[in-house]
């Protein structure tokens, strides 16, 4: 067998380094900033705001998220860490034709419940166990003249639980 078959082929530093350099330079030109205007990147998924067509959850990333907001009718916003997040139960609704109730609890400085009422939240319930999701949302308007067919959140409330 000869010699060159067996030895590892030597590459000089410079040429490792001339990679090293070129995947930093493509990896600071692919970096996301927001344009001049201001504009989020397509694979931002910012808070809803106002005049924002409705959606029930934030896209799931393959990365676990950090914090789970939580968007009211009134556009007013409550955050809680996916690290003091403890448990969620997808329980039937206590009312006659509601749908299932989604229970998400945290247990930070003060034990909290957020109870979703909505329906078609199977996957929700998925998402939100993966920590996958950034944010969820109450429907805005009258979530009865929504498609039956479609997932939606009637109602988001928060209770005090005991430890």
């Amino acid at each position: 067998m000869a010699d060159s078959m067996t030895r590892p082929r030597a590459v000089p530093p410079s040429s490792i380094r001339a990679l090293v350099e070129r995947g930093q330079q493509a990896a600071a030109s692919q970096a996301e900033t927001p344009g001049q205007d201001g504009a989020i990147s397509e694979r931002d998924d910012p808070l809803p705001r106002p005049g924002d067509a409705y959606r029930v959850h934030s896209r799931h990333g393959n990365k676990p998220e950090l914090t789970m907001h939580f968007v009211l009718k009134g556009f007013a916003y409550e955050g809680f860490s996916y690290a003091d997040f403890e448990r969620v139960r997808l329980v039937p609704g206590d009312k006659p034709g509601s749908g299932p109730v989604l229970i998400v609890r945290f247990s930070g400085s003060v034990v909290t419940d957020v109870r979703i009422e909505g329906r078609h939240l199977h996957s929700l319930y998925h998402w939100i166990g993966l920590h996958g999701v950034s944010w969820v949302w109450e429907h805005p308007g009258h979530a009865d003249f929504a498609d039956e067919a479609e997932p939606i959140i009637k109602r988001i409330t928060f209770q005090e639980a005991q430890r």
